[in-house]
């Protein structure tokens, strides 16, 4: 028969000090690795410019703003990055 080995308080703090280590080296990795610059989708850079999604799927297919296309093949999904398109709309107003 197997012996049961049953945890001790401090073999459970000890246990939970290593985890919450873990987790926060993980975090700390997530945050120097994170891009400040996000993609956005059509509605955000609306709200973001202030007009109709209609207008953001016109600029995109005149070639004014670039769009990175998120997902597989001609299902993707418009996103842009918003610096790019505030330079590219203020380049345009020059």
């Amino acid at each position: 028969m197997a012996a049961i080995h049953l945890a001790t308080t401090d073999e459970i703090k000890a246990y939970f000090k290593t985890t919450d280590k873990r987790f926060d080296e993980i975090t700390s990795l997530i945050l120097q690795q994170r891009n400040p610059e996000r993609l956005v989708g059509k509605s955000e850079l609306s709200d973001l410019l202030d007009c109709a999604e209609s207008t953001i799927d016109g600029m995109r297919r005149k070639g004014i703003i670039k769009a990175y296309y998120v997902g597989i093949g001609e299902t993707g999904h418009p996103k842009f990055r918003p610096s790019e398109v505030f330079a590219a709309l203020k380049e345009r107003s020059k």
